[in-house]
């Protein structure tokens, strides 16, 4: 086969799993099998490598098989399978494009500045051993990449699929439904915002710079393929300094002074291959520091003119586009936000208190939650109620964007297992429906001062209507009216019954979360089978 073909195979192979893991998080039917979930996912490093540090099933391989592969192949995860990546070669393909009309040179070599990747990747590896993830999670590039998607381009899909979802209803049709669009703060924007600027500048102005500067992932695949058994070299012979090759290496590691190929720092994107007319650049068999042997003298590299400063202004405009699409989707999604239930006349006052936050099920505590979390937001695009959003301060700054459970906003179905089923390393780990219905991730609690019951004299019984497991039922108060009852026992923390409350500011009932998950006891069979009192207001 032809080394040319090289570039246009790594290309499909990469368009492909970006297509693959993108459609991951803007999944609006929440369909997507776990096993197919599992494929997509088995070869993106951190997730695996999270895995396979608590021994949890056959995609925690995932990482050695990355690993095998930049054995042989080199860095090909960064140019093929790394979404942030193929991300970053789209806005330099733009950012080239624009150059190449004013007839501007797209790159040149860069010294390396190694010092930078191995201390970030020592930092974020010491943290990780010390039971801190935070670190890796602010630098992983699938996190990364699932925050720029699940938050700033999921809106943008939603408010799509909702003007076309009105649009075939007023023609009568019905064969696309409204999705609804919750976000508890809108600041949780910020990060993915500010990462996705920094990257369509670096991108536009510098190539793989986040790779081979700041990602983690990047440096220690560098390190492996140093030792690759095929790389990327220049014939002595054949070379004549024409610097095509350099000029389309977007790691810019191509030296022609010395016609060395930095090979730590090139992503195997074959670029440089088609770009030279005498075929003097190719992948070949080579192992070890041997390959050095092949550099031929020193030879001065033909001068080519300064790159304007104006160039500048390509990032700048692709950042702005990139804006204004985000507002236009946020915009559009929060159309489809849905509303919730009528609220009492008078503001409640005692506020709310909770000892802990809620983490999802399957997470075991909050503490196991943070220790494998990488806030890629997997399990925040897929929920189907929206009751999981990123957390700012509620965990504290160690849990910063991970998942917890917003009753204001929603609440967890008592069926659903979704969660469980796309996270990518296990911090929510998959539950049988069976157990999920008997898992306390919270334990309700009652201010009977904030009740409308209580406050207004007003019938009502929403959290008792919405609870799942009886553990709030309805008993006789003043004046024929009924007042809720708890039995923390039954509760799993659902958080029904605090989304369903009607007062405001201050629910009248809410969950506090549980550090450590529990077990529930069971409702007895008769407070199942309980009838619903004639009477009852709803």
């Amino acid at each position: 086969m032809s080394q040319r073909l090289l570039k246009p195979l790594r290309v499909g192979l990469a368009l492909a799993v970006f297509v693959a893991t993108a459609a991951l998080f803007l999944d609006l039917t929440g369909r997507a099998p776990g096993a197919v979930v599992d494929v997509v996912l088995y070869v993106q490093p951190t997730p695996s490598l999270v895995r396979f540090a608590g021994a949890l099933g056959w995609a925690a391989a995932g990482f050695l098989v990355v690993l095998l592969v930049t054995l042989v192949f080199g860095r090909v995860f960064c140019s093929t399978l790394c979404p942030l990546g193929t991300l970053q070669d789209a806005v330099i393909r733009l950012g080239i494009w624009g150059r190449v009309r004013r007839r501007r040179l797209p790159f040149r070599y860069r010294h390396p500045r190694r010092l930078i990747g191995y201390g970030l990747l020592a930092g974020v590896a010491a943290a990780a051993l010390g039971g801190l993830l935070l670190p890796l999670a602010q630098l992983d590039p699938f996190s990364h990449f699932g925050r720029i998607v699940g938050l700033l381009a999921r809106p943008l899909a939603i408010g799509l699929n909702n003007l076309v979802a009105r649009a075939l209803e007023a023609a009568g049709s019905y064969a696309l439904a409204p999705v609804s669009f919750v976000l508890e703060r809108w600041e949780v924007l910020l990060a993915p915002l500010a990462v996705l600027g920094l990257l369509v500048w670096m991108a536009a102005r510098h190539g793989r710079l986040f790779c081979n500067s700041l990602c983690p992932v990047g440096t220690l695949l560098g390190l492996v393929g140093r030792f690759a058994l095929l790389r990327i070299a220049i014939d002595q012979a054949r070379c004549d300094l024409c610097a095509r090759c350099s000029m389309r290496c977007k790691a810019q590691c191509i030296d022609l002074r010395t016609k060395r190929v930095d090979f730590e720092r090139c992503v195997a994107c074959f670029n440089c291959i088609p770009a030279c007319p005498e075929a003097g650049i190719g992948y070949r068999l080579a192992w070890g520091r041997r390959a050095e042997a092949s550099a031929g003298p020193l030879v001065v590299e033909r001068e080519r003119p300064e790159e304007p400063s104006g160039a500048e202004s390509d990032g700048r405009r692709g950042f702005l586009r990139a804006g204004l699409w985000l507002a236009g989707g946020v915009g559009l999604g929060v159309l489809a936000r849905a509303e919730g239930p009528p609220q009492n006349k008078r503001p409640t006052e005692i506020p709310v208190v909770r000892t802990h936050p809620v983490a999802p099920p399957g997470a075991g505590s909050i503490r196991a939650l943070h220790a494998a979390c990488t806030a890629c937001q997997l399990c925040v695009s897929a929920c189907p109620t929206g009751v999981l959003q990123p957390a700012l301060m509620t965990y504290g700054a160690r849990g910063l964007l991970n998942p917890h459970l917003a009753f204001e906003l929603a609440y967890c179905t008592f069926e659903c297992i979704r969660c469980g089923e796309v996270c990518p390393t296990h911090a929510i780990r998959p539950l049988s429906r069976e157990v999920k219905k008997t898992t306390r991730i919270g334990t309700v609690r009652f201010i009977e001062q904030n009740c409308v019951v209580v406050a207004e004299k007003t019938d009502c019984g929403a959290c008792a209507e919405h609870c799942p497991t009886r553990a709030v039922s309805m008993i006789p108060h003043e004046d024929g009216l009924t007042i809720p009852e708890l039995q923390p026992a039954w509760c799993i923390g659902c958080g029904a019954c605090e989304y369903a409350c009607p007062v405001r500011p201050h629910r009248a009932i809410y969950v506090d979360g549980e550090p450590e998950h529990q077990v529930a006891e069971l409702a007895p069979i008769e407070a199942l089978e309980q009838a619903v009192p004639a009477d009852f207001p709803f």
